[in-house]
């Protein structure tokens, strides 16, 4: 998307000066400009952007060695001294690129449950699907017409929308 897209959302989302502000980014093989518009933006509002990086394959490697101890308390306690959880989604979120083993499922779903469950209790929490050809795939769209849709939905006037 459009580096200006992250300037308007940064400015309404709140992000103030001082604020530690966690991406969780959902990505697929390589680290996009989506994500690096997103940090600058966080950053000239003079908060502090920390990335916890959801890769794919590397997802799948964790998961699949994974044990209880794996994510514990000091993990989640990133997302709950976060001021502000943005989900940067370039990809649907927990899903894998082969099938665990159960008991390792049952830990994944443990891990998804206890990470939904503390971003949910955050003072700002946002969502932000990106134009992906994933993305656009699983909404049946091709990735033209799907980038178009998102600019389209996200670059509005924010504080118009505040004051309706």
């Amino acid at each position: 998307m459009k580096m200006d897209i992250y300037k308007k959302i940064v400015k309404a989302a709140g992000i103030m000066t001082g604020d530690m502000v966690l991406i969780q980014y959902w990505m697929e093989e390589s680290l996009s400009d989506d994500v690096a518009f997103l940090q600058a933006e966080i950053a000239a509002a003079g908060a502090t952007p920390v990335m916890v990086v959801q890769n794919l394959k590397i997802s799948q490697m964790i998961n699949e060695n994974a044990t209880k101890t794996t994510y514990g308390d000091k993990f989640f306690k990133l997302y709950e001294d976060a001021d502000v959880v943005i989900d940067l989604m370039e990809r649907p979120v927990g899903v894998l690129t082969k099938p665990l083993e159960p008991e390792k499922m049952q830990l994944l779903g443990q891990y998804m449950g206890r990470l939904f469950q503390t971003c949910a209790t955050r003072r700002k929490m946002l969502q932000l699907r990106v134009p992906t050809k994933t993305m656009a795939e699983k909404e049946g769209l091709s990735f033209e017409e799907y980038r178009e849709r998102m600019e389209a939905a996200l670059d509005i006037d924010y504080d118009a929308l505040k004051d309706e």
